[in-house]
């Protein structure tokens, strides 16, 4: 015989790497239960527990700052006759481990991306006029799913599938009347652009893009930046380029 005790505790206003904890309340009086975690770090969370409380730490900026755990305990009758040896994955005081999960993440979410990853720009870049120049990109937000090759300043593939892209950045003033042009780039093809005009000499202007591509493994994404009248330089310091990609499946 045995009993499923089960708990969801709700964190809110995590902020990346500032630890929370909170009591799940497993309890089979007069004993307390240590749930194990199975997955400690999906959807870009750390979770950890004892016999009292659940830990979560948010790890990244992009990581939703509220969650779900649920946990769920299993909680048997010991026999008092037979082989006083616990079956396999039965602890000896007859308890079967519980496993809690994130079940929820942020405020309408209910899963986070199997593979995600950002980089960004924090070394200013000369934009030519009239050329399209890959963005180069020098710092790794986070990388789950080992997609980023920092070097070549692009993702590459690893899993097939469906994913969502990402990407802005921001000039300085230029000089002239211009346009100015973000676009994508799948395995060296220009794939997808959004543009910017402005009519006069203006300060920081941002595109930005966002799209979902079918991908398969070895593909590699990049972006590339274009002015059409008057040289640039990419703004660094808060609105430095950004370039993220993350996994629908």
């Amino acid at each position: 015989m045995g009993i499923k005790i089960e708990a969801i505790v709700q964190f809110i206003d995590l902020i990346v790497d500032d630890p929370v904890s909170l009591p799940h309340g497993l309890v089979n009086p007069p004993r307390k239960l240590v749930p194990d975690v199975v997955a400690p770090n999906e959807g870009g969370f750390l979770v950890t527990a004892d016999d009292t409380n659940i830990t979560v730490t948010r790890l990244a900026d992009e990581s939703p700052d509220s969650v779900d755990v649920w946990a769920s305990s299993w909680h048997t009758i010991r026999r008092e006759f037979g082989s006083t040896q616990p079956q396999p994955g039965i602890q000896p005081d007859g308890s079967l481990v519980p496993q809690p999960f994130i079940i929820n993440q942020g405020v309408s979410e209910s899963g986070e991306a199997a593979v995600t990853a950002k980089i960004r720009a924090l070394v200013i870049q000369a934009i030519p006029a009239g050329v399209n120049t890959k963005v180069a990109f020098d710092s790794i937000d986070y990388d789950f799913g080992g997609i980023v090759n920092i070097g070549l300043d692009r993702f590459v593939i690893t899993e097939p599938g469906r994913y969502t892209v990402t990407s802005k950045y921001a000039t300085t003033a230029p000089g002239a009347a211009f346009t100015q042009q973000l676009t994508i780039a799948i395995n060296g093809i220009f794939v997808e652009t959004v543009e910017e005009l402005t009519a006069s000499i203006a300060f920081g202007i941002t595109p930005v893009f966002a799209s979902d591509f079918n991908l398969v493994a070895g593909d590699f994404l990049e972006v590339f930046a274009f002015l059409s009248a008057g040289a640039s330089t990419l703004i660094a310091n808060g609105r430095e380029p950004v370039f993220a990609i993350h996994s629908n499946f």
